[in-house]
């Protein structure tokens, strides 16, 4: 994945910071697009709607600019108390923005692009002249399906610009940070140059972890799970034991991660200790354990 650029300033220099809010439906690309401009694995990526939970902030450094991209759950209407506590999340993070970027997957019939994303539409208001429109994966896109979708958006509102990306292969995605960077008000860095996201190590690991039940098991497991990293032992150096824990609602769901004879839970913990090697630069031993608790998102 590439990383862009990140630009020494002294402390003489006139400085610029700002937090931008990735807005979408979900699966219009907003986690791809982060790790994009971060260089590395923030936000998980998959398939499944609503695997962004919670609020994730990655950190990008552009010349004399800060910027702070916030993901947020794809923007859906609310059904039951875990979609709400979402929701909340990500309209208080729209609210507080300084820039806006509305995400959409431009591979989709455009008709059906305005379909889903009425809810933000209507959400967003006056705030869309503080909004950037991103029509994301235009390296599955046909120019003539392109001016369509254009047309449809265009004319719907007035925002500060357009943009047309590739969040897979980077196409478009320098300009629209160089474009950022300019915009943002004069401010000091509210974090330190070499930091990338204010993400716990532990909770991105389970991330990972969770991101992995969704890509083996994304049509039989359902949406609600999480998983928790419980142990953290560095033993020796560069070699660490994680422990973690995949909370389900109903022992059925146990029986899926599980699989005959314990052959999936072993694929799924051998495709994330490989991934977390990666990340941390350290050997792993990764331990997972599977919890029933049909309550466990009452805590979310």
């Amino acid at each position: 994945m590439h990383k862009l650029k990140n630009s020494k300033h002294s402390v003489n220099m006139e400085t610029f910071a700002g937090y931008i809010t990735l807005i979408g439906a979900p699966n219009s690309g907003k986690s791809t697009f982060m790790n994009r401009v971060i260089g590395q694995k923030v936000a998980i990526v998959s398939p499944k709607v609503q695997t962004t939970r919670s609020r994730i902030l990655g950190i990008v450094n552009y010349n004399s600019s800060q910027l702070i991209f916030v993901d947020i759950p794809g923007i859906i209407k609310p059904k039951g108390k875990l979609n709400l506590a979402m929701m909340s999340i990500a309209w208080s993070s729209i609210k507080d923005s300084d820039i806006n970027i509305f995400l959409i997957d431009g591979s989709k019939n455009p008709e059906k692009l305005l379909e889903e994303n009425k809810i933000i539409f209507d959400a967003l208001g006056k705030k869309i002249n503080k909004t950037i429109l991103v029509i994301n994966k235009i390296d599955k896109l046909k120019k003539n399906k392109l001016l369509q979708v254009i047309e449809r958006f265009e004319s719907k509102d007035q925002y500060m610009s357009i943009f047309f990306i590739s969040s897979l292969n980077g196409d478009g995605v320098s300009d629209l940070i160089k474009f950022i960077s300019l915009k943002l008000p004069n401010s000091k860095w509210f974090y330190p140059e070499e930091q990338i996201s204010d993400i716990p190590m532990r909770e991105l690991v389970s991330e990972i972890t969770r991101e992995k039940l969704f890509l083996f098991l994304s049509q039989e497991l359902p949406y609600s799970l999480k998983v928790q990293t419980t142990g953290w032992k560095e033993t020796k150096k560069n070699y660490v034991n994680i422990s973690q824990t995949i909370f389900v609602k109903k022992q059925s769901q146990k029986i899926i991660i599980i699989g005959k004879e314990g052959r999936k839970i072993k694929e799924i913990g051998i495709s994330a200790r490989v991934e977390i090697e990666k990340l941390l630069n350290m050997k792993v031993f990764l331990k997972l354990f599977i919890k029933v608790d049909k309550n466990w998102d009452l805590n979310i």
